[in-house]
């Protein structure tokens, strides 16, 4: 499943304000059943029953919301609290399993409570139930409440509310979508009975189930979920790529796609640096200088530096235009190697140690952890999209490793370019990296998991086994006097019979 968002034509004043009442509107009742639902929690889960009840009384919206729209706001409002108390349990679990002061069966007495909305319910209010499938006696009943009671309190924080109205939820029975002159329409339900609002849409794509409306300036985005169909593809090619700093992805033929990723990274890391560097200095004016002093005039210097020279603001809006623009580099160098290879399964190194300490310190600052999660999410869902089976791999030592004698050397590799230190072959070190993961789909040896130490024994003990093979033994068995072979070795016609027999 997938969330598509469709963007309206611009809307006139008149619609623009039938929309913003909508959203009031329902907001408001929205508001009042999150305010229900905070007393009742035993209701949360069976917030159909409520709504059951509520129609039978003849309830209607005091915010003139028709009936459809009403119950949707309770179900809403029946969620949210749901995603509240589920996000609490775990961290209240956790402190219970800790706390020494508990015996098992008192424990075991605070999970029983957290299980049921029901048993949740008559807790709060101070009702303290009494389980049936395990014995505990009323001290022990207490004592463990008393405590729930209390980390509760504690943790839960603030109940959820609605900080801005922006948007509100229809059913399928609340709009229908209609085509007139090769241009597509929504037609929703609005507070007049009868009467539906008529907005034309960008674009043309099928629009079923129910929908969130949100409202953007002067347009409104349809939100609503799809199911993601996979292209069908023929073709059973493996391909495999190198994720790199310079470019998104580059193949194993050399092929580089999303060329103006670095220049991006480079561009917005550099100016976040700097911009902080200058900031943190005025920080540090503040807080040693300022912070403590009695002088009016200092304490108005102060008040205009927070004001004026650490606001947040523009440096959000900032950054997350920048970032929007990586982001699309990244994504449209994956469309490019999607619609150049369409590979059956992709092969990329392992994102968990595609960003790891002991690079120098600008790299590092660069490869931050937000574009290595987009990385990850990005990668994941066009290989879905494209119908391919995404495969990760170890990779350690992948743009180091000659692929064509397998000799493993750091010296290998100078920026972008790979000279083997052994047997003089020459290439891009982001297709040598790409080529060594595609070698590695499915070695046995050389999984996800294996330490990069040990993938260095493998690969070492693969290169001199290859070298017995060919010239009989090894000179020597130290690592010194193989290092000293390795880099005297000057017979040409050697190395490209070795070359050829390793290819």
């Amino acid at each position: 499943m997938r969330t598509i968002r469709r963007k309206s034509l611009p809307l006139n004043k008149g619609k623009a304000s039938t929309i913003i009442k909508i959203i009031e509107a329902f907001t408001n009742e929205k508001k009042h059943w999150l305010q229900f639902f905070i007393s009742a929690v035993c209701s949360i889960k069976s917030h159909r029953s409520v709504r059951d009840l509520y129609v039978k009384s003849g309830y209607t919206s005091q915010y003139e919301l028709q009936a459809r729209m009403w119950k949707l706001a309770l179900a809403e409002a029946a969620e949210m609290m749901d995603r509240y108390w589920k996000a609490l349990f775990p961290k209240l679990n956790k402190l219970i399993k800790k706390n020494n002061n508990l015996t098992e069966v008192q424990k075991r007495y605070c999970h029983w409570i957290l299980l049921d909305y029901n048993r949740m319910h008559e807790f709060l209010l101070h009702k303290y139930p009494i389980p049936s499938n395990f014995e505990i006696n009323i001290k022990s009943i207490v004592k463990a409440g008393n405590y729930l009671n209390r980390i509760i309190k504690r943790h839960r924080g603030k109940f959820p509310c609605i900080k801005k109205a922006v948007s509100f939820v229809l059913d399928a029975n609340c709009y229908k979508i209609f085509e007139n002159n090769g241009k597509q329409y929504i037609s929703i339900m609005t507070l007049e009975r009868g009467k539906r609002l008529v907005i034309p849409l960008s674009g043309n794509t099928p629009i079923k189930g129910n929908i969130r409306i949100v409202l953007y300036g002067n347009q409104i985005e349809v939100h609503y979920t799809a199911d993601l169909k996979p292209e069908k593809i023929n073709n059973d090619n493996i391909e495999a790529v190198d994720f790199g700093f310079t470019e998104v992805i580059t193949d194993s033929e050399n092929g580089r796609y999303g060329i103006d990723f670095g220049k991006k990274m480079s561009g917005y890391s550099d100016k976040l640096n700097l911009k902080m560097k200058q900031r943190n200095k005025i920080y540090a004016l503040q807080k040693k200088k300022f912070l403590k002093v009695k002088n009016t005039q200092k304490k108005v210097k102060v008040k205009n530096m927070q004001k004026y020279n650490l606001g947040r603001i523009k440096q959000k809006r900032s950054s997350e235009k920048s970032k929007a623009g990586i982001k699309q580099e990244v994504d449209m160098g994956l469309n490019q190697f999607y619609d150049k290879k369409s590979p059956k399964i992709l092969i990329t190194e392992d994102l968990r140690h595609l960003f790891g300490f002991g690079k120098v310190k600008s790299l590092n600052r660069k490869l931050s952890s937000w574009i290595k999660g987009y990385l990850q999410d990005r990668i994941a869902f066009k290989a879905l999209a494209r119908g391919s089976c995404h495969e990760q791999v170890n990779p350690a030592y992948g743009s180091q490793t000659c692929i064509a004698c397998g000799f493993v050397w750091k010296g290998n590799r100078i920026a972008d370019k790979f000279k083997c230190g052994f047997c003089k072959h020459e290439d891009y070190a982001d297709r040598v990296a790409a080529l060594n993961y595609k070698s590695r789909y499915g070695d046995k040896e050389i999984t996800r998991d294996t330490p990069f130490r040990e993938v260095k024994t493998i690969l070492d003990g693969r290169f001199h086994r290859r070298l017995e093979t060919f010239k009989g033994t090894v000179p020597g068995r130290t690592s010194e006097t193989i290092s000293v072979a390795i880099h005297t070795a000057t017979d040409n016609n050697f190395r490209e019979a070795l070359q050829a027999v390793y290819t």
